[in-house]
């Protein structure tokens, strides 16, 4: 793996180094990772209770695998790895468990992630999920999951 660095000089002998990305030799192209969404909102949620949202991770390219590492979020959000498969959001196999942090996904492949908001106080709450991967067009994902934790409200 070769890592592509552009440096540049400005009139004033300033410096400037950008990386541009990487290149592969003497190895097939990794696949490609498509997201089944940008962000994940829980929205209001009761202090004490669970609400749960699903993120598919999927490998679009029909040669190659994908693979990569999810990192894990911190409370009140968890993550689980429910399903993995081939041509389906809810593949078989997996397992309701903790998550492994490396993936691999073969051609066609998908992996359903499910996340976990479970406040134990009030408040609003938002953190980056981060997936890194060895996809060379977008080699990182960022996902904000957000919620917001309240009071239930009865009324006579």
């Amino acid at each position: 793996v070769y890592h592509v660095e552009v440096v540049a000089e400005d009139a004033s002998g300033n410096l400037r180094r950008e990386e541009c990305g990487r290149v592969v030799v003497g190895q097939r192209r990794p696949g490609r990772l498509v997201l089944s969404a940008r962000a994940v909102a829980f929205g209001r949620v009761e202090r004490g209770t669970t609400r749960t949202r699903q993120l598919v991770l999927r490998n679009t390219d029909a040669d190659s695998l994908v693979t990569g590492v999810v990192r894990p979020l911190h409370p009140p959000f968890r993550i689980f790895e429910t399903g993995k498969g081939t041509g389906g959001v809810n593949g078989a196999g997996g397992g309701k468990g903790p998550l492994p942090l490396p993936f691999t996904l073969g051609p066609g492949e998908s992996l359903t992630l499910t996340i976990e908001f479970a406040p134990e106080r009030l408040g609003r709450f938002s953190q980056i999920l981060q997936i890194e991967s060895n996809d060379l067009v977008r080699p990182r994902h960022r996902i904000r999951v957000s919620g917001e934790s309240c009071r239930l409200v009865r009324r006579n």
